[in-house]
């Protein structure tokens, strides 16, 4: 008779465990898009999006903005094509009563979009919004996927990546938060090993911003087996994606060669002069780098060998940004941000003893199978 019993209590105890999860889950899902919406309303309210003349709204829509900003064209297609769905009259009726609403009115004052356009402004900010839900899920999974740690705990470092992010929208543009969730739904897709799922969302940040070809360095987790290591693989999995980029970045710098600016903007005299006129500004930049590159090496060997290859892609990033970046523009670092802040809060967890350990491949073994398949070449 016990038996029977005892079946009955871990049938119940699975229930009660699952709608446990569920109610986790739902609470997530309600708790990361109230947090996207102040995100969103933070971004619209301090970033100055639109505000650049060379990259504005309308320039951006009909191809006419100047280098590099128009070769950014996910959002201004994906904008495009979404009204095209809709008939005529049906524009002109949601832009009527856009023009009416004193609440689109501020918001497309923040947006810097006259009134004519209002249809597109919120059919292109509805698509930006829907980058922040996303990066939160893709954030969660990546915990999930990389450490041994519950669902609830998952969902408040999650939440709590928001700090992170804040610093980062100060000055933006309309493709800035889709390639936060590109990006860090590209590391998750390397983390849930979805090859195909990753090419797709690669060529489509490539769309989006051309900087996303860094995240071919950490993508050689998909085509790398730490027991098993090719080389062959690897070198494959690479050149697949340098024909996705050349394929999307070829016709696009042939399609806008006339327009105004270059494909590459030099700024490393601006970085320099910078930090002459404003020592303090250059002083304070070393230190947060210096501070981030500790955080960084904490016990890196015991990290997620994804999360320390995506900070070698920043790296380069840091590169690109002295080299072809505004000064105090810290947004080209949206592409590797979530790694960046699952590397720092993995240090924090590992000096206060918080349990957040890899469950995934970590660096240490990595390094170990790239030695192996070197040291096997070499014998034979």
């Amino acid at each position: 008779m016990s038996e029977p019993n005892e079946i009955q209590r871990i049938m119940k105890t699975r229930k009660t465990d699952g709608n446990t999860t569920n109610t986790y889950r739902i609470v997530f899902t309600a708790a990361a898009i109230l947090t996207s919406l102040c995100v969103f309303l933070f971004f619209l309210r301090f970033s100055t999006v639109n505000e650049n003349y060379r990259a504005s709204f309308s320039a951006m829509l009909d191809g006419t903005a100047h280098r590099p900003f128009v070769m950014r064209v996910l959002i201004p297609w994906l904008t495009t094509f979404t009204s095209m769905i809709f008939p005529l009259e049906i524009r002109n009726q949601i832009n009527e009563a856009i023009a009416n609403s004193r609440i689109f009115s501020v918001i497309l004052s923040l947006y810097r979009v006259s009134a004519d356009q209002g249809f597109e402004a919120v059919v292109s900010l509805f698509w930006q919004f829907l980058s922040l839900p996303g990066y939160y899920f893709s954030f969660r999974f990546l915990l999930l996927k990389n450490f041994d740690v519950s669902e609830k705990k998952a969902g408040r470092l999650t939440l709590l990546s928001t700090f992170g992010l804040l610093p980062l929208m100060f000055f933006g543009y309309i493709y800035d938060l889709p390639q936060l969730f590109l990006c860090t739904l590209a590391f998750a897709a390397i983390a849930a090993n979805r090859t195909i799922l990753y090419f797709i969302v690669f060529a489509l940040a490539v769309l989006n911003k051309e900087t996303a070809v860094v995240l071919a360095i950490p993508s050689i987790l998909l085509f790398w087996n730490p027991f098993m290591p090719s080389l062959l693989k690897a070198v494959k999995g690479a050149g697949y994606q340098l024909l996705i980029f050349l394929a999307i970045r070829i016709p696009l710098i042939v399609h806008f060669r006339k327009n105004p600016g270059m494909v590459v903007e030099p700024h490393l005299r601006t970085h320099i002069e910078g930090m002459i006129d404003y020592p303090l500004y250059g002083i304070a930049v070393t230190a947060l780098f210096l501070c981030l590159t500790v955080l960084f090496l904490y016990k890196w060997k015991q990290k997620p060998a994804l999360v320390n290859l995506g900070l070698v892609s920043g790296a380069i990033l840091m590169v690109l940004f002295l080299l072809g970046g505004m000064p105090q523009e810290f947004r080209v670092f949206y592409e590797v941000i979530g790694v960046v802040l699952i590397s720092i809060l993995q240090t924090f967890s590992m000096r206060w003893k918080l349990a957040l350990e890899t469950k995934a491949v970590n660096t240490e073994e990595f390094i170990r199978s790239v030695k192996q398949l070197f040291s096997k070449k070499l014998i034979q």
